[in-house]
C-alpha cells in the first residue's frame, strides 16, 4: 500500500518549495504513480493508495492508516519531500523506533536501491515516531526523496525523470526483496520478427 504525503494545490499549508514553484505532493504523487505502475506488471501484487490521488484533499493520517490496516496490507510506503536549511541534501528513510528487524531490513533494502539509482547523498535509515509509521499494523517505511529547500535537489524533484527513477527504484527493490515474478504479458509480435531497437534500424 502507498500514500503520497500531504496534498497539493496549497491544501496542506507550507508543504511546498520556498519559491512556490512546486508543491511537495507533486513530487510524492509522481513517485507513487511510477512505483505502482512498475509493480503492476508482477504476479500476486495488489496495491492500494490511501491519499487522495487528485491531491485536492489532505486525507488525515489516521484515516490513511485505518484504510491500510483494514485492507490488510503487507507493506506500507509513504513518500515525502524533505525540508531543512538550503545546504542540506540527500535521501533518508524512516522506520518506527519499535519496527521489527524484518521491517528495518526491508526499509534498508529499498533505501539502498533508491540511493544507488539516484546517486544522491545517503542520509541513511533513521527512526522516527511518525504517525503513519506508528498507526499502521504492518511493515512500513517513510522515504524522503530529496530536500525541496536545496536548490539542486528541488530542480531534480521537479523533473519527471527523477520522480520516475525514485518510483521505479522502490518498485524494483520490492521485486528483488520478495522474489516477485513478472507477469506473462502477451506482446503482439510475430515470433519470426527480429527487432532492431538500438541500431537506428527497425523498431
Amino acid at each position: 500500500s502507498w500514500d503520497a504525503g500531504h496534498a497539493g494545490f496549497g491544501v496542506t499549508p507550507g508543504k511546498r518549495a520556498l519559491d512556490n514553484s512546486m508543491y511537495e505532493w507533486d513530487f510524492n504523487d509522481g513517485v507513487v504513480d511510477y512505483a505502482m505502475e512498475a509493480l503492476s506488471h508482477y504476479e500476486n501484487v495488489e496495491q492500494l493508495r490511501v491519499d487522495d490521488p487528485s491531491g485536492r484533499i489532505d486525507v488525515p493520517l489516521s484515516e490513511r492508516a485505518n484504510r491500510v490496516n483494514q485492507w490488510g496490507s503487507n507493506l506500507h510506503i509513504s513518500v515525502h519531500g524533505n525540508a531543512a536549511a538550503p545546504s542540506v541534501n540527500g535521501i533518508e528513510t524512516f522506520v518506527h523506533p519499535a519496527a521489527s528487524a524484518q521491517n528495518r531490513d526491508i526499509a534498508l533494502h529499498i533505501h539502498n536501491y533508491v540511493i544507488n539509482r539516484t546517486n544522491r547523498r545517503n542520509r541513511g535509515l533513521k527512526e522516527a515516531d511518525f504517525q503513519i509509521l506508528r498507526a499502521t499494523n504492518m511493515n512500513s517505511l517513510l522515504i524522503e526523496g530529496g530536500f525541496m529547500t536545496n536548490p539542486g535537489e528541488l530542480a531534480l524533484m521537479k523533473t519527471v525523470s527523477y520522480r520516475a527513477t525514485v518510483g521505479r527504484a522502490i518498485a524494483d527493490a520490492i521485486v528483488t526483496k520478495f522474489n516477485l515474478r513478472r507477469r506473462n504479458e502477451v506482446v503482439n509480435q510475430p515470433a519470426n520478427v527480429i527487432r532492431y531497437i538500438d541500431t537506428g534500424g527497425y523498431a
